[in-house]
């Protein structure tokens, strides 16, 4: 139904429907789908089409939909059909990419990856589309600007890998390759000191548990480079090992 045609120079996509019975249709199979902002603007062109027509003499449509007799269709998974109108709203309104970064303890830098979409609905109150996004694949609904202007943001790369796949068969090509190319530019330049790695980017390979039970991760790599520096600012000398090793860390001559 409809027909879709190219916009801004060929860079963008508009579907739309022509004619008062055609549109209808299309407007009732959209509805129940519909948040309550497009609903009032929805009702207000009808309206305004409907009022149009009683000042005027009845006719017989131009258009009349031949209706073809078909076998029901199987039954559709509701997740399936949630997370098909989740990559339908992503492709028209969503964001995937690096919007920070900052500089670590070391002087590298490292980029944030993100998934967000944008829309605006009454003061105060996130629109229902945003509440529905954060239903489906979690985040968060945030402030974006204006009092009517709200959020849905996903961070971090394990999140956003998470809702590019579960999105991913009726995402269209452009925002894939946006969430991609987003993911790839933060593990060039991983965000170190997370829950499998220390600041500086070791595995950690040890744990230790707190009288009061708290779970802490220890790096071996991290206390040999500690306990060096400590020997160099004592003046104490340096260990001394049977065989030198390929390890930096495992380094304990000074230099």
């Amino acid at each position: 139904m409809g027909t879709i045609s190219l916009r801004n120079k060929g860079e963008m996509y508009k579907w739309v429907t022509r004619g008062r019975v055609a549109s209808q249709i299309g407007l009732a199979l959209m509805w129940p789908w519909l948040g309550p902002v497009k609903r009032v603007q929805a009702q207000i062109a009808v309206d305004r089409i409907a009022d149009q027509y009683q000042r005027l003499r009845s006719r017989k449509p131009r258009y009349d939909p031949t209706l073809i007799a078909h076998e029901d269709s199987d039954g559709t998974d509701d997740s399936c059909l949630a997370r098909a109108w989740a990559a339908g709203f992503l492709d028209g309104e969503g964001y995937f990419g690096n919007p920070r970064q900052h500089v670590r303890k070391d002087g590298s830098i490292a980029l944030r990856v993100r998934a967000s979409a944008t829309q605006h609905g009454e003061v105060g109150v996130p629109a229902d589309v945003l509440m529905r996004m954060h239903k489906i694949l979690g985040g968060r609904i945030e402030r974006h600007g204006q009092p009517d202007d709200f959020k849905w943001v996903v961070e971090g790369s394990l999140n956003v890998r998470r809702v590019l796949e579960e999105v991913r068969p009726w995402l269209g090509h452009i925002k894939v390759a946006q969430g991609e190319n987003a993911l790839a530019a933060a593990a060039a330049i991983r965000i170190r000191g997370d829950s499998e790695r220390c600041v500086r980017g070791h595995l950690y390979d040890g744990v230790r548990v707190k009288a009061d039970g708290t779970v802490r991760q220890t790096c071996s790599a991290c206390a040999r480079i500690t306990e060096r520096e400590r020997r160099m600012r004592t003046g104490s000398k340096p260990r001394r090992v049977r065989s030198p090793s390929g390890d930096p860390s495992r380094v304990y001559a000074y230099s």
